[in-house]
């Protein structure tokens, strides 16, 4: 039986700098049978004729820019592949990486989605071989990967050429749901998922710019078992300007906030079983965004710290944000100054 063919969805938004090195490293697969689409979602820079010059080698969609899940639904869209990889513009594959998760996908039925762990550089080089815990701190707080899946098991993998013994591989399944609510841990540049799951649980929401794909994973969670296969099998990158950096911290608590109040509309049972916590989380998403927002917009950061406080009672981390909001800037950041020169040391001026 031949294999079935897989599709890698990549959205592109002025992306020129690191695009063409993403889509080598997809057409560099040991995979026989895969198809790319590159979204160009309104690229203002060279994207767009980085992606022609590929000419049949990739297919190729344009539109005026509609943000991540807008791309990420056009890529979909014209995808025809039974399995759908999602990655991004500025990652690398490794060569192994659309094999090892078909092989995967192939030995486990009951998975319809499955993610893996990934190592992370930035442009002075390798940060960690495996990052995963890092990015997503809940992992080591809740008591590694392991405790976020119910099921363990092992995936042989041919070995080095020349080399009869295969390769053996950690991996994890598991109703996951109850848990992925307080946060994902389930990194989308690594997904590979059954393309009948979107007949299932449909397309990205666009109400959502910056956390769609967690929204959407909680979708695939309550109709799916998800897969977990513990090896680096993407090179992420780590740079100020992607969607998760600093700059757009008030803007994911928010859909944060729009997640956990959506629960209560989608699946009430859950929401009534949880309540209390899951105020709890709206209330911290609200002060995290005041506080990202305190020296930038002190009326919206006022206004989200009253919010917080209709899930939460008041807390340190409050406080601290209330006195930000009270000081003048020239006080705030004259405190900063004196506190970062404390920090430097005299040894180190």
């Amino acid at each position: 039986m031949s294999e079935p063919l897989v599709s890698v969805v990549v959205p592109a938004f002025n992306a020129e700098a690191w695009l063409a090195e993403a889509i080598e490293s997809v057409l560099a697969q040991s995979y026989p049978r895969v198809e790319l689409v590159v979204v160009d979602d309104g690229s203002t820079d060279a994207t767009g004729k980085i992606i022609r010059g590929y000419g049949e080698r990739i297919r190729c969609v344009s539109q005026a820019n509609a943000g991540l899940a807008s791309a990420r639904n056009a890529g979909l869209a014209v995808a025809s592949g039974a399995f759908i990889a999602l990655f991004d513009a500025d990652d690398v594959c490794m060569p192994e990486r659309l094999a090892t998760q078909v092989a995967y996908l192939l030995e486990n039925p009951d998975v319809g989605l499955c993610s893996s762990e990934f190592s992370a550089f930035d442009e002075s080089g390798e940060i960690a071989p495996t990052f995963l815990s890092q990015y997503y701190g809940r992992v080591e707080r809740d008591g590694g990967i392991v405790a976020m899946y119910d099921r363990v098991g092992e995936l042989d993998l041919p070995g080095p050429a020349g080399t009869p013994m295969p390769t053996k591989v950690r991996t994890m399944s598991g109703w996951i749901h109850d848990r992925l609510v307080w946060g994902n841990y389930v990194h989308p540049p690594t997904i590979m998922f059954r393309s009948e799951l979107l007949a299932r649980v449909g397309n990205f929401s666009l109400d959502l710019r910056n956390l769609c794909d967690y929204e959407w994973l909680l979708r695939v969670s309550r109709v799916s078992r998800i897969g977990f296969i513990d090896r680096p099998l993407i090179r992420y990158r780590v740079s100020p300007g992607q969607m998760s950096g600093d700059r757009n911290t008030a803007a994911i608590k928010l859909d944060t906030v729009d997640i956990m109040q959506s629960i209560a509309r989608i699946d009430p049972g859950f929401y009534r079983t949880n309540e209390a916590a899951l105020r709890r989380r709206v209330g911290a998403a609200y002060r995290g965004a005041a506080d990202a927002l305190v020296d930038t917009d002190k009326p919206g950061a006022l206004r989200h710290l009253v919010r917080s406080l209709r899930d939460q009672a008041p807390d340190l981390a409050m406080i601290k944000i209330l006195v930000k909001l009270l000081l003048p800037r020239r006080v705030l950041a004259a405190i900063r100054a004196r506190r970062a020169n404390r920090q430097q040391g005299p040894g180190n001026r």
